[in-house]
């Protein structure tokens, strides 16, 4: 809720006592989460270098616990952190194994938020038929599960590929 707000400092606090805590009580899930939590604050912050500290300390914890929801979930994470530090390569290799992981264990809603991110990452680095494809997958699973967020959210970037191809006639609708 902090970060909806844009309370990102007070959002870091508590993220960073629930790390202490869970360190604490020897939680190795809730330390995980709670350094993904931080690193996202961190983020936010635009402090990217405690960013990726702490959601690689929170991925180990994650592929030593052997579970591959919340790897794939921090992969879709740190691309989209990837993204914002301008590491398009990075961003596209993580976020392609997180949309990968969420097709595999059929997981449509998941999927769709990983391949809108992945699809900016692909328009960041000029690959618009790359980034098309995945606003299109995005577009069509947000109608799949009735998700009016999801299909707004793939009708404009449809669009603005179209729109950044200069083909015009196809970005209205869309639009």
């Amino acid at each position: 809720v902090l970060n909806l707000q844009g309370q990102y400092d007070s959002s870091l606090l508590l993220n960073l006592q629930g790390v202490e805590m869970a360190r604490n009580t020897n939680d190795s899930l809730n330390l995980a989460k709670t350094l993904v939590n931080s690193g996202t604050s961190f983020r936010y912050l635009g402090r990217y270098e405690d960013a990726i500290r702490h959601y690689e300390e929170g991925k180990r914890i994650f592929e030593r616990l052997g579970d591959p929801f919340y790897s794939a979930q921090l992969g879709d994470i740190l691309a989209l952190l990837y993204i914002d530090m301008r590491q398009y390569d990075k961003a596209i290799l993580s976020g392609k194994k997180a949309a990968d992981y969420f097709r595999k264990t059929n997981n449509p809603l998941l999927l769709s938020v990983a391949l809108n991110n992945l699809g900016i990452a692909y328009a960041k680095k000029l690959q618009l038929a790359d980034a098309l494809a995945c606003f299109k997958e995005t577009l069509r699973l947000g109608e799949q599960l009735g998700d009016s967020s999801i299909i707004v959210s793939g009708l404009l970037n449809v669009g603005d590929i179209y729109l950044k191809q200069g083909r015009y006639a196809q970005m209205e609708p869309y639009f």
